[in-house]
């Protein structure tokens, strides 16, 4: 069975993260301290648990679907979850090296934004396509 319950949950521990860090990341008191990078990787962690989830229960199934469309949708959202897992974790990596000048922190909080970004659409594609078209098929 595909655990949608826990990987909506999911959704919303990792949406609850990125607001947090959204509100740290352009406060220049506590961008660099520990305790916010403990948060990235909380979140990196949380990020590839999902994604570890989907791989052993969701795409299995979906992947050898009868419906063609399903098994269509599966191909495109696991085609991006490897890169997605790659993707985070150098960014985590390099979080740890940025130096607090104006310009570099300029450059962490642009690039910080446009990965919450993305992730954010993500998690809103899962929720309102592939979700609800596994829902939909009643799996």
């Amino acid at each position: 069975m595909i655990p949608l319950n826990e990987l909506k949950q999911q959704h919303q521990e990792i949406s609850e993260l990125i607001q947090v860090l959204s509100i740290l990341l352009h406060d220049p008191s506590v961008r660099h301290t520990n305790t916010v990078f403990k948060l990235f990787e909380q979140l990196f962690e949380k990020l590839n648990h999902h994604l570890e989830l989907e791989g052993k229960t969701l795409y299995p199934k979906l992947l050898v679907h009868k419906n063609r469309a399903m098994q269509e949708v599966a191909v495109r959202f696991l085609s991006g979850s490897g890169s997605i897992s790659k993707f985070f974790a150098k960014y985590v990596k390099n979080c740890h090296t940025w130096k607090t000048t104006a310009g570099e922190d300029d450059t962490f909080i642009r690039e910080t934004e446009e990965v919450f970004e993305f992730l954010k659409k993500r998690i809103k594609a899962e929720e309102e396509d592939f979700f609800a078209l596994i829902k939909d098929n009643n799996q």
